[in-house]
């Protein structure tokens, strides 16, 4: 975002307290209002709070920044401002921004990224300190700029606070990694290479998929074609199978959403990531391949194997084409982003059936056609990796696509419609290719390779306990060093605690110390601090040791727990290759693994043992493992389904189509009125003429407006009432119409006592002096503190010569804040 170079800031403008501001910035925000009782009424003690980084957008033009100065800042927090270009070159002139606390920074949004790493960013959201503010100038938004400078700023924080959750959330990765240690036995680097010159098309789960699946069909016999697997169901419906199936997610989710893909089992492979849900690849019964690594450790003897590029499933299948050496590859549903009436996903999805998905709203950004459309924060994520990705498939020579006009525009990635592609035939059937070079899968083979990954869990086992124990030495020599715990206080134990390190150091010891660091981030980061100025006491030093040697500690032992358990996994594998292993103890460890359908996988090796099996109790277990495992495939009304209908929630739209009314945000509004007007709940009727009332202002048509937001006001939903009344409200005022605004703040008052102000605000204007008090009385019953009403109501006594009660009025609010210089010199004016 660039400020316009346009923007006529004016002089500064003086109000009676002395506040000095930009008209075109704040209007008429401090005329009448000192800034000291507009903030301390805004932000409270929240903008004081201490050790945390406050990022503040707009300086009200310095006001906020001299307020804070004025009062103090407090024990460990920092403060950055983010401010429009000009503006901080005016303040700059007037020698505002000299002399600045360095725990004060004032930003454009240029250097935004360069002061948010100067000021630690990352340490602040490793202990969840970080807050983000509007300025009045921000809030207001008189210059337009603001609101688009708030969301960038808003978006800049959110793309790191996403990238240092993925970080924290290491754990998850690392179990699954060794939960599918036991079926990871082949790398996808086998498949290097193999489609020299071949086309691809890459399908994922974007709305433009359901304008591009005809195509996909017509030239099937000559493409590879590539799917995500949580397309598995829509694919099934209109009779497509792919050659390659991908997978990456961790969480159980990735299940609910992707399990059709096991029907397509002999006719598909299947390539996931290291770190894929293990009940998607343990039941899968066909050919699988996997990407990253295969040990969460540094493992020597490790084959080769691909890297797979995030954040979404979408950029690892990108990069395992690229790697298997198409010349182009043709993407498919790869929108990373929504559709303009808020669709995430295509048909056959959840996310399509609940309807428009606007809570997953966070960010916009530009599609292929030169529009904007909203996305989410992981989606968002993608786009820059895919476009590196992008660029590095076109040094190896290999061209990207993307037909869909109202995709995300990706840097190196070709907008060419479908008309327009042309490709190479195939000279056999990708699947023949496929599966001539991946190598042998027999039981010898996947023996031979479970008898290895036991010896490797047993070493890793033996490293894990070596570190538990270092750990508990570190812990007492800690507890020694301060004399704690009925240790006498001595430096030996520092002596003892280098030792510990220098054990957890050794090349042995190392990579098996880094994987506990890694697993236990999330405790380990209770370290940090960010007011790293500060020196540190004994104790807080005490304290750092304890949760240092406690991390390592209690990861080891987590871990301990883990290999455990793909120990148990392995030795399962082993047990299935054996036709004389009783199927009922088979069963109890698959049901434990939640692994049912892997009866099936049992069943096609052991088809002679099946056939002679003597006992009635065994083919009762596989009967009840096989329906056991259909109903779970047969299982719609899901988690995840739940929450695509939360998602949907018209309630939720509410809200986004008020901040794209705000914004200006005509296309994403009128889409939204579209996703709307598609949804069959009662409930997104008042929304939908709300938005339509949005849409009607934005398009200067107030007549029609007035008459969308009436719509609202004779249904049910309050919250979308009160919006409506609001709009009306604004709308009868811009019109010169106050009596009908005047009606609209008394309904609003009816609803909720906090616009009790404004309507008696109006009144006053409008000459209804005694309407105007019994609405501050109202108000001041329910919150009798309010310095900002109370004000208004001294100032409006001693408007009308009641003298009396406004010194009344002003010798309260002094009692209440000797500081403010706005009250004590209005009552200098009445008793001098």
């Amino acid at each position: 975002m660039t400020a316009q170079s346009d923007i006529q800031l004016g002089p500064f403008l003086v109000n009676e307290y002395g506040d000095r501001y930009l008209y075109p910035i704040n209007r008429d925000t401090f005329r009448r209002i000192g800034a000291h009782t507009l903030y301390q009424k805004q932000f409270g003690d929240g903008l004081f709070r201490e050790k945390t980084l406050h990022i503040i957008v707009g300086t009200d033009s310095g006001l906020l920044l001299t307020y804070l100065l004025k009062i103090g800042l407090p024990k460990g927090s920092r403060y950055l401002f983010v401010e429009l270009p000009q503006v901080l070159e005016r303040l700059n002139e007037e020698g505002l921004l000299s002399g600045l606390d360095e725990r004060i920074a004032c930003s454009c949004e240029q250097n935004l990224q360069n002061n948010l790493v100067r000021f630690q960013v990352s340490n602040y959201l490793y202990t969840e300190r970080i807050n983000i503010w509007k300025s009045f100038a921000g809030s207001d938004a008189f210059l337009h700029e603001y609101p688009v400078l708030y969301w960038s700023v808003r978006n800049t924080v959110d793309a790191i606070a996403w990238q240092t959750k993925v970080e924290l959330g290491s754990q998850v990765f690392i179990q699954r990694q060794l939960e599918n240690l036991a079926d990871n036995r082949v790398s996808a680097a086998c498949l290097k290479g193999i489609f020299a010159g071949k086309t691809a098309i890459l399908l994922a789960g974007g709305p433009s998929l359901d304008n591009i699946l005809p195509w996909v069909r017509e030239n099937r016999n000559d493409l590879v074609v590539l799917a995500v697997s949580r397309i598995a169901r829509r694919l099934r419906q209109v009779g497509i199978i792919p050659d390659v199936f991908f997978s990456v997610d961790p969480h159980a989710i990735s299940f609910d959403v992707s399990k059709e893909m096991l029907d397509f089992w002999d006719k598909s492979i299947f390539i996931n990531s290291y770190h894929v849900h293990p009940p998607l690849l343990s039941q899968w019964q066909g050919r699988s391949l996997y990407v990253g690594k295969r040990f969460p450790w540094e493992d020597g003897g490790e084959d080769e194997f691909l890297f797979g590029s995030g954040p979404t499933v979408t950029n690892t299948a990108f990069a395992v084409a690229v790697e298997m050496g198409f010349s182009q590859i043709v993407l498919a549903g790869v929108d990373l982003c929504f559709s303009q009436q808020g669709r995430s996903h295509a048909k056959g999805s959840n996310e399509s059936l609940a309807g428009p998905q606007f809570n997953q709203f966070d960010t916009q950004v530009e599609t292929n056609d030169g529009s904007r459309a909203f996305t989410h924060r992981a989606m968002a994520e993608a786009i820059p990796t895919f476009a590196i990705q992008a660029n590095l498939a076109q040094q190896s020579g290999c061209k990207t696509i993307n037909p869909a006009a109202k995709a995300a525009r990706i840097e190196n990635v070709l907008y060419q419609p479908l008309s327009g592609i042309t490709f190479e035939p195939l000279a056999e059937p990708a699947s023949t290719l496929l599966r001539r070079t991946m190598p042998t899968d027999d039981r010898a083979t996947r023996l031979a390779y479970y008898k290895t990954l036991l010896g490797k869990l047993t070493t890793a086992e033996s490293k894990i306990r070596a570190i538990h124990k270092l750990a508990n030495d570190g812990l007492k020599c800690n507890d020694g060093l301060f004399g704690r715990n009925g240790l006498k206080k001595n430096f030996k134990y520092k002596i003892r605690m280098d030792k510990v390190e220098n054990s957890l150091k050794r090349p042995a010891m190392a990579p098996y110390a880094n994987l506990v660091k890694k697993y236990s981030l999330r405790h380990f980061v209770n370290i940090v601090r960010p007011d790293t100025d500060q020196e540190w006491s004994d104790e807080q030093i005490e304290e750092t040791g304890r949760i240092y040697y406690e991390a390592y500690r209690d990861g080891a032992s987590n871990l301990l727990s883990l290999l455990n358990m793909a120990r148990q996994r392995v030795e399962l594998r082993m047990a299935e290759e054996d036709p004389q292993t009783n199927i009922v103890k088979l069963a109890r460890a698959w049901r434990q693994f939640e692994e049912s359908g892997r009866v099936k996988l049992w069943e096609k090796r052991h088809t002679l043992a099946i056939v002679h099996c003597p006992a009635a109790s065994s083919a009762h277990e596989i009967k009840k493992l096989e329906e056991e495992f259909k109903s779970f495939m047969l299982r719609h009304d899901s988690i995840h389904l739940q929450r695509s209908y939360r998602d949907a929630a018209p309630e939720v739209a509410r809200s986004k189509a008020h901040m794209l009314f705000k914004n200006k945000d005509h296309a994403s509004l009128s889409g939204m009125v579209e996703g709307l007007a598609s949804m069959e709940q009662k409930e997104a009727l008042p929304v939908l003429h709300l938005t339509t009332g949005y849409l009607a202002e934005l398009n200067q048509e107030p007549a029609e407006a007035l008459d969308a937001y009436q719509q609202v006001i004779e249904m049910s939903s309050d919250m979308a009432r009160e919006d409506a009344l609001r709009r009306i409200a604004t709308l009868s005022l811009d019109l010169g119409d106050g009596k009908n605004a005047l009606l609209a703040l008394q309904c609003l008052s009816t609803m909720a006592p906090v616009y009790l102000p404004q309507f008696a605000d109006l009144a006053k204007l409008l000459g209804q002096m005694q309407t105007a008090l019994n609405a501050y009385a109202d108000y001041l019953e329910k919150n009798p503190d309010d310095p900002v009403v109370l004000l208004k109501v001294g100032k409006l006594y001693k408007e009308i010569d009641q003298q009396q009660s406004a010194i009344t009025v002003f010798e309260y609010l002094l009692e209440r804040d000797p500081g403010n210089k706005d009250v004590r010199q209005l009552l200098e004016e009445l008793t001098t």
